[in-house]
Parts: structure tokens; C-alpha cells; sequence
């Protein structure tokens, strides 16, 4: 059996603040806003109770915070898909970058984004949430996971030195590098220079050009590198026909296996595939034919997604088809953030003066941009994601014998990859096309 190598997560954080009023800069494809078509997300997401989130260390304001994350996960998914178009995000990427800027949030400012990122929770909670996720992920003896985290200061734009309290959380939580200087065409280099070397150069450009009148970027990368648990072999690759959503129908290949773990609610079913160590796993969720899709990520929801983890049974063996598939999306995340409640941030009433003093520099957020890549084939996956945070200054054992189930994905599904510890997803995307 030959060896195979998965890099199955990559997750790209960018925040880009500060900019000068009535100055532009270069973001990733800031008019994927416009394909966003699901407008009835309330404002808020209504808590539950997930017991199975619960671990004993855990406390009730730990499960705050968890239960945000897998509403906002839920909001986000519902809210970026789009009929016959493929898509992925990552919430845990969007979780860090708002949680770095979250840090220097204050006011109603600071009261909207703790109520997405922590439901009743504090801003402590929800940054030791973060600080305690992150050491999770690097921490591990043989990790798969590499974090690292960067701010680039503008000392041209930057009036004053940022608050004390504010570098110390960057510190604390986020581990951040810090780099100081004019920001020229040279700057933009060590930038994408930086993020290359800490992505494994899957993400080698992160910025087309630099405007000079940036005040500010933070940025965070995740990679995740890691091989399956059971690696396919090539006679387990076959050739067969995936049923587009438009009714069309595509040659792929599809990678062929029996598993152990299987799910099965209402309106889906699915499997799931472990990594080496049997903590990470490719999650597929497979809605029922008469369903579709399309019905089944207008009705997702946090709570749909516990019943469907919580539906994992190993008493069949699990005929699956998984197809290789590649794809790229990216999309700003403006208007779904401020429907989802967190408004103030994009206006000039933003209190970011935890950052700064805000008598020199009136920050608010001008853009949220996300940007995902996935290739999925038999030797594993690659996934990258990258969100961009653009702000602006105002001022400026002997078994029996089992049943069978099958799942084979040779129509539109779900997929995430999730953290079978916590049961916290940190990739979901869905295939409608190939």
C-alpha cells in the first residue's frame, strides 16, 4: 500500500486594517457579495442545548461560546449557498479572525460581536475560547496542524503606538509575529513571502498590491497535513457518472470503500473518514433523493447538525463513493455578518478603541472577504481558506455479521471536516457540480 499524503486543512486568517477616509486597496474579489441569495437569516441564532458538546472541563460559558460557533457555522452555510455553484467556507477561519478583532472591540461594538461569537459569553471567554482551540491545534505531540498569526503595522499611518492591552492579547492568545514599517511594494512581497512559507505555498499571493495608505494588517494561517487512517488503494478508484444539480450529468472518478460509520437522520444520511489518530474526519452528508440539496441547506441549522452527529451508529458496513473534485470560492461577508446582527462594526459609529485611541484613528470595518480552495483526489485533500478583514479610519473484537447501508455520492452533498473530539466542524462545503 502505497504511502499517501493528505493535506486535508489550510486555513488562511487576513485582517487588513486602517485604511485612510476616501482611500481604496486591493481585496480578494470583493464582488462575490452579490452572489449571496439567502436574505431570511434572523438576526440573531436561537441557542440549544447541545449536551453531547459538553466535556467535563468544560464550563457553561465554554459551552456559550461553542454553541455560537456552531450557529454561526450553520448561518454562514445556509447563507453562501447557492444552486448549481459549489461552495466552502471556513468557520473556524472566520471564528479567528473576528475573535482578532474582537479583541480591540468596544462598546455596542464589542456587545454586537459577543453576541455571534459567544451568545451570553464575555469577550475574555470567547478569546480564551480561541486561545485554548489554537493551543489544541499546535500544541498535540505530531500534530497535523501548524497556527501562526502576523500583524504588519503602517508606522506612516499609524498615529501613536497601539494599546498596551491590545498587543498583550495578540500575544497571549494569538501568538502573533509583529512587523513594523512603511508599507511599500516590498512590504506587500514579505506579506506573501510569509503567508507561502506558513501554508505550505498553497496560498503563494495573498496580495496583489499594497496601498500604501493601509494602516494595518493581521493575518493567522492553519495548515493541516495529515494522511488517511486507511489510505485508498488504485483499485478502489472507478469511473462513474455524478448527477449535477442542473439535471446534467458528469465522467469522475470515485474513490470506492466499506466503512464503519455510518448516520442517518430524517432527511439524510451519511459517513464519515478518519485521519491517522482518529481525531479529524471527513464528514459526508448525503440529503435524501426527494429532498434535494437545495431544501436541505435552507432548513440547516445548528440544531439539524447535532441530530445528524449524534445519529453515528457502527452497526453497518457502509458502501461509500466519494468523487475527486477541486474547487475555489470566495465571497464577502459584509451583509451576512451585519444580518446575523453584528451592524455597528461597518459603520463610523464602530468603537474599536480598544486598538487605538480613537481621538487619532476612527477604525470601522469596510469589508469582509472570503476565499476557500479544496482538491480532493486519491491521495488526499488540499484546503485552503482565507478571510480578509478590511478596515477603514473615519477620520481617515468477533463481529457479527452486519447489514449494508450505501452512500454514494454521485449527487449533490454536504461535506465538512470536523474535530471528532469536540464535534466542532472546522470546513463545510457543498458539491453540486462537477
Amino acid at each position: 500500500m502505497k504511502k499517501k499524503i493528505v493535506t486535508m486543512l489550510l486555513i488562511l486568517t487576513c485582517i487588513t486594517s486602517a485604511l485612510l477616509s476616501g482611500c481604496t486597496t486591493t481585496v480578494i474579489n470583493p464582488d462575490a457579495s452579490d452572489s449571496t441569495s439567502i436574505i431570511d437569516i434572523p438576526p440573531t441564532a436561537a441557542p440549544y442545548e447541545p449536551v453531547w458538546l459538553i466535556a467535563p472541563t468544560q464550563t457553561e460559558e465554554d459551552q456559550n461560546v461553542s454553541e455560537a460557533y456552531l450557529s454561526l457555522t450553520a448561518n454562514l452555510a445556509r447563507m453562501n449557498y447557492q444552486p448549481n455553484t459549489n461552495m466552502m467556507i471556513s468557520p473556524a477561519s472566520i471564528e479567528f479572525a473576528l475573535g482578532m478583532t474582537l479583541a480591540g472591540a468596544e462598546g455596542e461594538t464589542l456587545a454586537q460581536m459577543n453576541r455571534i461569537l459567544g451568545n451570553t459569553a464575555s469577550r475574555e471567554e470567547i478569546l480564551d475560547f480561541c486561545r485554548t482551540y489554537q493551543n489544541s491545534l499546535n500544541e498535540e505531540e505530531d500534530s497535523p496542524f501548524h497556527v501562526a498569526n502576523s500583524i504588519w503595522i503602517n508606522k506612516k499611518i499609524i498615529k501613536g503606538s497601539l494599546k498596551k492591552t491590545y498587543t498583550s492579547t495578540l500575544d497571549d492568545v494569538f501568538n502573533a509575529e509583529s512587523y513594523t514599517e512603511n508599507f511599500t511594494n516590498s512590504t506587500k512581497n514579505k506579506i506573501n513571502n510569509w503567508c507561502s512559507k506558513n501554508t505550505n505555498k498553497m496560498i503563494p499571493e495573498l496580495l496583489t498590491e499594497i496601498n500604501p495608505e493601509a494602516a494595518s494588517y493581521l493575518i493567522n494561517t492553519i495548515c493541516f497535513e495529515e494522511e488517511w487512517v486507511e489510505p485508498y488503494e488504485e483499485w478502489q478508484i472507478k469511473e462513474d457518472i455524478f448527477h449535477n444539480e442542473d439535471e446534467t450529468q458528469t465522467n469522475a472518478e470515485f474513490l470506492h470503500e466499506t466503512l464503519g460509520f455510518y448516520y442517518e437522520t430524517d432527511n439524510a444520511c451519511g459517513f464519515s473518514k478518519y485521519y491517522k489518530g482518529y481525531k479529524y474526519a471527513f464528514v459526508a452528508v448525503l440529503p435524501d433523493e426527494e429532498v434535494g440539496l437545495e431544501t436541505y441547506m435552507e432548513n440547516f441549522s445548528a440544531k439539524e447538525y447535532q441530530d445528524f452527529m449524534e445519529s453515528e451508529t457502527t452497526k453497518y458496513d457502509v458502501r461509500t463513493k466519494l468523487p475527486k473534485f477541486k474547487n475555489d470560492y470566495s465571497v464577502n461577508l459584509n451583509n451576512q455578518l451585519q444580518m446575523l446582527g453584528m451592524t455597528d462594526a461597518f459603520t463610523p459609529a464602530a468603537d474599536f478603541s480598544g486598538i487605538i485611541d480613537k481621538s487619532q484613528n476612527e477604525l470601522y470595518i469596510s469589508n469582509v472577504i472570503h476565499k476557500t480552495h479544496i482538491d480532493l483526489d486519491e491521495c488526499g485533500t488540499k484546503a485552503a481558506a482565507a478571510t480578509l478583514i478590511e478596515m477603514r479610519n473615519a477620520a481617515c473484537a468477533v463481529t457479527e455479521e452486519k447489514q449494508e447501508r450505501e452512500v454514494y455520492l454521485d449527487r449533490p452533498f454536504l461535506y465538512m471536516i470536523v474535530d471528532m473530539d469536540t464535534q466542532m466542524p472546522i470546513f463545510i462545503g457543498t458539491v453540486n457540480c462537477l
